[in-house]
């Protein structure tokens, strides 16, 4: 017998309060001595015996009450009565390994056919539910059509999902408790693979089948392991593109990151790029066994939009292929407009304090180029230019009137880009009183002296990253003649660094937006670097 509620038969207890009351009801007699007693003796010894086994009568249905009920909320089931008549039936609950790794060497139809004999091999009577690992899809309910379902599942193959064992095990625990038969299984069908059963979630799974295990009606809990070998595997890893800012028709460079898994390598690896589907170039690989590549595509993409590109890789004796396969979306912008703030306008040529940046930002003849560049002075920065744009560079400004702070710190907090090059006319002190909490470094005393240039090491800013390719564009041999000394916030970066350590490029996040200070100023006057136009570039990146 099995008693699916055990804690309920603690109400057995409540078995020994009405014994408790009668033993504390019975009082000792107190003896009255009369002369006619002689004449009741007899009757009294009769009449006693009848109330004395009336009362233990009584007791007993008292205490029998409560006993009963307890037994009945703990819902005591029998086990055995069946087996006179042959084998019981169960409820089987299969959780069955549908990850990528089961499409190796034949994994998953393996496992599939063993599942489907287990269900043909129950008793008449047992019901039984299949539950994949990957937890994805509605549970299905428990099916007593054997047959079908064993039919059903030599049908099915693996995903590309992997599997998720803490939470199938967490969503598995009620489902059997509420099966139908007393014999409960729980079985689990599974390569074991690390990429399914890592370490970091040993504490989960243990958490959770130790609470599967201790269920009322104490469920079986059995492993089918499934042959798994060590299969060669071919892995597209991630796929990146060098530039954040994309426009229609610029040339692109997307970088994919190739490994092999196994005891054999790849001598022949077909790569194909798609975008949004299509392909669009090809490439050839090789790799030993163990050993890792990246691959370099260029590609264009000529509209405005989202897209979709994605590499694949093919190659014979790859045993797993839905990991050959890695995607990434990418935002094509049509323009980006930008908001030159003249701090120091002059009608010379290439005198202002945005002459140089305007020259830079300028698309190339007969194309609408990808930034779009407006100029205004600075009395006339207002909130909807702001609004009208996607960056805004102060250019040598000194000082702004309170309500355009206002407006330019929103349009920052609000996802809008600031790059500040100060300059001979700057105000370091009004920058720290007023733009202090947005700045990503304070502006100290001007150095000068012997000229420094930039310190050559590898770009992690996404904005500074074309200038790791020579053959594009290169900070060699810039000049800085003139810069503040800054002094970085908390959270700032320095992307850029001059070789002599000051900061030439400081950045901070704001909001929801990005600041960026430069050191120096966008004129000759300050340094080289506006007569480099590919250096101007990354400004708005």
């Amino acid at each position: 017998m099995l008693f699916l509620n055990l804690i309920m038969l603690g109400g057995t207890l409540a078995a020994a309060v009405p014994a408790t009351l009668h033993l504390w009801a019975k009082s000792k007699p107190r003896t009255v001595r009369w002369a006619a007693m002689h004449l009741l003796r007899g009757a009294e010894a009769s009449q006693s015996r009848r109330m004395r086994i009336e009362q233990l009568i009584l007791l007993l249905l008292r205490i029998l009450i409560p006993v009963a009920m307890a037994l009945l909320m703990a819902r005591a089931t029998l086990t055995g009565e069946q087996m006179l008549a042959g084998d019981k039936p169960v409820s089987l609950a299969v959780l069955l390994d549908d990850s990528a790794s089961m499409q190796a060497a034949g994994r998953g139809q393996a496992a599939n056919e063993a599942v489907a004999a287990v269900l043909q091999a129950l008793p008449r009577g047992s019901d039984a539910v299949v539950l994949p690992l990957s937890g994805l899809g509605e549970d299905p309910a428990s099916a007593t059509d054997l047959a079908g379902l064993a039919k059903r599942v030599r049908a099915g193959a693996p995903g590309d999902a992997p599997a998720a064992v803490p939470l199938r095990l967490a969503t598995t625990t009620p489902l059997v408790a509420g099966m139908a038969r007393a014999d409960r299984l729980v079985l689990l069908v599974s390569d074991l693979q690390t990429g399914s059963w890592s370490d970091a979630e040993s504490d989960a799974r243990r958490r959770l089948g130790k609470a599967l295990a201790d269920l009322p009606s104490g469920p079986r809990l059995a492993l089918l392991p499934v042959p798994s070998g060590q299969p060669s595997n071919l892995v597209v890893g991630s796929i990146s593109v060098d530039r954040e800012l994309i426009g229609p028709g610029q040339p692109l460079r997307l970088r994919a990151s190739l490994a092999a898994f196994g005891p054999q390598g790849f001598p022949s690896i077909r790569l194909r790029l798609l975008l949004d589907g299509s392909e669009v170039a090809t490439a050839s690989a090789e790799l030993p066994a163990g050993g890792s590549t990246e691959a370099l595509f260029p590609c264009t993409i000529t509209k405005a939009g989202s897209h979709v590109l994605a590499v694949e890789a093919s190659a014979p004796g790859d045993s797993i292929a839905a990991d050959s396969t890695a995607r990434l979306s990418v935002a094509v912008t049509e323009q980006v407009p930008v908001l030159l703030v003249d701090g120091a306008p002059d009608p010379a040529p290439l005198a202002g304090g945005a002459a140089y940046l305007e020259l830079a930002l300028a698309p190339p003849a007969g194309s609408p180029g990808l930034l779009r560049a407006t100029t205004v002075l600075a009395t006339r920065l207002d909130a909807a230019l702001l609004a009208a744009s996607k960056v805004a560079v102060l250019a040598n400004v000194r000082s702004l009137r309170d309500e355009q702070v206002a407006a330019l710190t929103a349009f920052v907090h609000a996802g809008g880009g600031l790059l500040v090059f100060p300059g001979d006319r700057c105000d370091a002190g009004w920058y720290a009183r007023k733009l202090g909490e947005v700045l990503p470094a304070s502006l100290g005393a001007v150095g000068s002296g012997r000229p420094a240039g930039i310190l050559a090491r590898r770009h992690d800013h996404p904005a500074l990253a074309l200038f790791d390719d020579p053959t594009r564009a290169s900070l060699g041999g810039v000049e800085v003649r003139a810069w503040f000394q800054l002094t970085p916030a908390a959270g700032a970066t320095t992307p850029l660094l001059l070789d002599n350590g000051a900061p030439l490029l400081a950045e901070r996040r704001h909001g929801e937006g990005r600041v960026l200070l430069c050191a120096t100023a966008c004129t000759p006057a300050w340094s080289n670097l506006p007569l480099r136009p590919p250096s101007c570039r990354w400004s708005t990146s």
